[in-house]
């Protein structure tokens, strides 16, 4: 049975995002269902492959582009066996930073359904992205990027987003996405500002000068979520990697991410990962 799990943002201390090369032997398929703060930026290079976003069932052939949005459920369906594609996973407030002065209305994509989304980002207008895809491929599969390559990946991702957004800005987004998605970004952020202290919802629509109703009408409107949902996942994924990274005591683990005790800790772990924290640690299960 597939089963939700909120996967903590985690990158080089190098550079602001991570890129993944699947070469046609690598399988993506998985009963997992992700959900991540960060953007996935990806390119099919080569073959077919079929994905589930927030309820929509969507098929990429080569040259084909997609973007997940933040904290959008998703996953791997099926692919071909040529199947070739390269992935870019940064934070949506990275993305921009140097361009100061630059107001791209970088939400806009999300502003939409997964399925207009994925109709605009692949509309007929758009250039080709091969190019573009295949010179993050060669970066993805250097054993060592150097500084120069970091760099230059880092400013091919914007140049695809670039790409990417125009069929958005031609339709009017830019605002429905600075009135929506925009209003709640603050309290995505407030977790990461203050890790292992729960952040109460009334906490969360403060920071975004907001009433609890709204905050909480909008939140799940532009997430798919709650915003306690969010806060658990953002401290249970937390704690589940000291779990597996650390010979800490549950009951440790448990004060150190704002769970009540060791039982409560116990009891959400297995209600999303569906085993015991010593289950997971005796199988020292990683991602």
């Amino acid at each position: 049975m597939a089963h939700y799990v909120y996967y903590p943002s985690c990158f080089p201390a190098q550079t602001p995002f991570r890129l993944e090369y699947f070469p046609p032997e690598k399988m993506l398929p998985t009963e997992e269902i992700d959900m991540h703060s960060h953007i996935h930026l990806g390119i099919m290079l080569a073959g077919s492959h079929d994905g589930w976003s927030d309820g929509e069932e969507l098929h990429f052939d080569a040259g084909n582009a997609w973007l997940t949005s933040p904290l959008e459920p998703h996953s791997a369906l099926r692919q071909s066996a040529d199947h070739e594609a390269v992935v870019a996973s940064f934070l949506l407030e990275d993305l921009g930073n140097g361009f100061n002065g630059w107001e791209l209305p970088f939400l806009a994509p999300f502003s939409h359904s997964v399925r207009e989304r994925h109709a605009l980002l692949n509309s007929e207008e758009r250039p080709s992205l091969f190019s573009y895809g295949e010179k993050l491929r060669g970066i993805a599969q250097m054993p060592v990027p150097d500084e120069c390559s970091r760099f230059e990946a880092w400013l091919t991702i914007h140049q695809i987003y670039a790409t990417l957004l125009r069929p958005f800005l031609r339709d009017g987004s830019a605002l429905a996405a600075k009135t929506g998605f925009e209003r709640i970004r603050p309290a995505l952020m407030l977790p990461r500002k203050q890790p292992g202290v729960p952040v109460s919802l009334e906490s969360a629509a403060e920071e975004c000068h907001l009433s609890p109703s709204r905050f909480g009408e909008l939140f799940r409107k532009y997430t798919g979520t709650t915003f306690a949902q969010y806060e658990v996942r953002y401290r249970l994924s937390n704690a589940k990697n000291a779990v597996a990274a650390s010979d800490l005591s549950f009951k440790e683990i448990a004060d150190e991410w704002g769970f009540y005790d060791a039982s409560h800790f116990l009891h959400i772990f297995r209600q999303y990962y569906g085993m015991t924290p010593g289950a997971y640690r005796k199988g020292n299960v990683k991602r």
